[in-house]
């Protein structure tokens, strides 16, 4: 036999494999494998999965009536891109199979649902359709479902349905922004769909309405939160055709918003709410959208407010360090009140528990398995004969809805009368500044979420996002920015997709389309910004070894699709921008200053919240960049978790996409850390333009701070040539010899808040 046969390699590993028999032989028995966790086997058997897990379901509605309960959700495809609203129902311990409520696929949101009197089970939901999003419903009489009607026609987005049915009468409320501001709107439908109609009209923003019916079926109650310099919650009720005066439930300087409402057969109504800290939101490099968050509630009788302090403090108590949010109470016919609530599992995720209120205290909560989700995902609850029934989506790795029955339990904490409390006042409108025709608008182009599971929940959810930037900030636009790696999930893009659609109206707010690409130096880290929807996220890697598209090859992708890439944190650690890679038609601003890390002008640039630069060896500040000839207009915006720091300020012809996104291309920017109005020229030359100048650069410059002025700093090829305290000023370049250069401003306020305004490129 050939000896350099034996010594192959099948031969050696079997030769190996055979030597370790005897071993295996020799080791001793561990003993008898785990037994079945009998509690763990009834909590499983207790779950019953509403929906298959083969699409991404979500939000899902909840309706009862004689004994018979129904859901509805929205079904996202991963492999269409569309969806669809279903409706499934739950008698005699078996749910039907689902039912597609919409008749064709298309771009929906969360749903709502109601069964009236007469077993009419209606459906209402969001719909895009043709780039407007109005209300549609259809109602299942017997096995026959109607036509779909379309119950709003507005130009502004219609969104955040929800449906009660007292009787044969079915109240309809929504969100929309009728005019500069969100509203709650409604329709009744008595034998016909009544019109239109506000349950709020004010100057200040009301997000996310609730309503609920009373046992006796002859008064509606609905609530919502509404920005009045904080959140606060409000209660209206709906008796026949006449409505209540706006009753203050929860109005302290703490957030105070995400209402939910039960009413139970005493004629009571439960009102339950997220608390949050005082000044949410305010200036922050690192706080985020979703610190800590506790549970109020209060209970509405007889025109009357109540509150139990005690069983509130203790609720407090409860939550600990983890919190708990996205509270739903149910009460039972003899008054066992059961509490539904989220609370973190994780820095990414949010478990479903319940606790029970009995004398002197909260029952130690029961965490419900397979509901891991995100933080906009709700709990819904009603009573079922004797038991309560919940219904809610899980979702870390996809979307499925679960339904329980929860056995009654517990009692009705005491209760004393609340204090009245005072209604706030709207916050005033914005003022506006104009400049040569353009208008000033205040944006961020880099948020995350809580999609991006590196920020964990402090990054808060869409939602969040979209409340921050109304309310909080101010703002005329936003960018969410995800990162690429958690696109693959086609579901996380599409909500992205879809929340910067349900929330722009033109001449208001915009929300642009955007996504973050994060690589290791050199290609370093960008914002991509789409002025269209229909884009596919060109790939990027922060993992070492699979490095993603190069910033050539996005470029090259780019082209074309009227989108622009915009560098950040260029000398940030081993994520640094090489100024090696550049498309002066695709990149036209960069990101000088973020709230979360530091600014990145120079070396040894003065950081507004004192901070240390990075690398303070890098040839990759912005400074390296106009060196090299590269003409790069400023913003500043926030990344993960800082508020209320870093502003993209754009002069636009326009207050909608269209103008925002040719408003940066222009680079007619500037960042700043506060709402600092700066207004640089050249001549005509506006900043960020090109010019041409016949003698000596005269440079005109108008700051109006929000502190006072320190130092305005003339910026001339990488050398300060000019300062001044003075908030409006000449400056004339005795030195200019024809030249080409570069020059800027950059403003420094006593209280170190800063701005810096485009270059100006000057040639004679």
């Amino acid at each position: 036999m050939n000896s350099h046969f034996l010594a192959g390699p099948k031969m050696r590993a079997g030769i190996a494999l055979l030597s370790l028999v005897p071993l295996l032989a020799q080791r001793p028995n561990p003993g008898p494998s785990p037994s079945p966790d009998p509690a763990m086997e009834a909590a499983l058997k207790a779950l019953m999965p509403v929906t298959s897990g083969v699409r991404e379901d979500d939000h899902p509605a909840l309706a009862v009536r004689n004994g018979r309960a129904w859901v509805a959700w929205v079904s996202y495809s991963e492999t269409e891109g569309t969806s669809h609203v279903y409706a499934a129902s739950f008698e005699g311990a078996k749910w039907s199979e689902p039912a597609q409520v919409t008749e064709i696929a298309g771009d929906y949101h969360k749903p709502a649902i109601a069964v009236d009197g007469n077993n009419a089970v209606w459906v209402a939901w969001p719909a895009q359709v043709r780039g407007n999003w109005d209300i549609y419903a259809r109602a299942l009489r017997g096995k026959t479902w109607s036509k779909t009607e379309r119950l709003t026609t507005d130009a502004a987005a219609d969104v955040s349905p929800q449906l009660a049915a007292a009787g044969s009468r079915v109240l309809l409320v929504w969100q929309s922004m009728r005019g500069k501001s969100l509203d709650i709107l409604y329709r009744l439908h008595s034998n016909s769909w009544g019109k239109e109609g506000f349950v709020t009209e004010n100057a200040a923003n009301d997000w996310e309405p609730v309503v609920a019916a009373s046992p006796k079926e002859d008064v509606f109650y609905v609530a919502w939160d509404s920005y009045r310099g904080d959140y606060d919650v409000f209660l209206r009720t709906l008796a026949g055709t006449t409505w209540s005066a706006e009753i203050p439930v929860a109005a302290s300087s703490r957030l105070e918003n995400h209402a939910s409402l039960f009413v139970d057969a005493s004629e009571r109504a439960w009102i339950t709410w997220e608390t949050g800290p005082e000044a949410w939101a305010s200036d922050s490099a690192d706080g985020g959208l979703r610190p800590r968050r506790e549970i109020g509630f209060a209970c509405y009788q007889n025109g009357k407010l109540y509150t139990s302090p005690d069983a509130q403090a203790a609720l407090a108590k409860l939550a600990g360090k983890a919190g708990m949010e996205a509270g739903s109470i149910a009460v039972a016919a003899d008054g066992q009140l059961r509490l539904f609530f989220r609370t973190a599992r994780n820095v990414n995720w949010l478990n479903v528990q319940s606790t029970v209120w009995e004398p002197g205290s909260w029952r130690k909560p029961e965490p419900i398995l397979n509901s891991e989700g995100r933080i906009d995902q709700r709990i819904v609850a009603a009573n079922l004969g004797s038991r309560v029934l919940a219904v809610y989506p899980a979702g870390s790795a996809h979307n499925t809805v679960y339904a329980q029955l929860f056995e009654p339990a517990g009692s009705t904490p005491p209760l004393t009368p609340a204090p009245p409390l005072t209604a706030k006042a709207a916050p005033p409108p914005p003022s506006r500044h104009v400049l040569n025709g353009y208008q000033l608008v205040w944006g961020d182009l880099h948020r995350h979420t809580d999609i991006s599971e590196d920020g964990g929940t402090n990054d808060g959810s869409l939602m969040d996002t979209m409340r921050y930037s109304a309310d909080a900030a101010g703002l005329d636009f936003i960018g969410v920015t995800d990162h690429t790696r958690y696109l693959p999930r086609r579901y996380n893009l599409w909500r992205i997709q879809q929340i910067s659609d349900l929330y722009y109206k033109p001449g208001v707010f915009s929300p642009m389309h955007a996504y973050e690409r994060s690589q290791y130096s050199p290609w370093g880290h960008r914002n991509i910004v789409h002025l269209n929807r229909d884009y596919t996220p060109v790939p990027g890697s922060y993992d070492i070894g699979d490095t993603g598209v190069s910033p050539d090859g996005l470029f090259r992708m780019l082209k074309g699709k009227k989108a622009l890439s915009i560098p950040h944190t260029s000398a940030w650690a081993n994520k640094q921008v090489s100024w090696e890679y550049n498309d002066p038609d695709i990149e036209r601003v960069v990101e000088i200053y973020q709230g979360l890390r530091s600014t990145y002008e120079y070396n040894g640039a003065p950081d507004p919240a004192g901070r240390a630069i990075y690398e303070k060896d890098s040839k990759n500040f912005i400074w390296n960049a106009l060196e090299k000839k590269l003409k790069l207009g400023f913003i500043a915006s926030s990344d993960h978790r800082s508020t209320h720091m870093s502003f993209a300020a754009v002069y636009v012809k326009t207050l909608d996409r269209d103008g925002i996104f040719e408003g940066l291309r222009a680079r007619r920017t500037y960042a700043s850390t506060d709402k600092i109005l700066v207004d640089f020229r050249i001549g005509s030359a506006l900043m960020g333009e090109e010019t041409v100048v016949a003698g000596i650069p005269e440079l005109t410059v108008a700051v109006k701070g929000t502190a006072a002025i320190s130092k305005i700093d003339i910026v001339k090829n990488g050398k300060f040539v000019y300062s001044t305290d003075k908030s409006q000023f000449t400056f004339r370049d005795e030195g200019y010899a024809g030249e080409e250069c570069y020059y800027y401003v950059r403003v420094i306020q006593t209280d170190k808040n800063m701005a810096w305004a485009s270059p100006i490129w000057v040639r004679r």
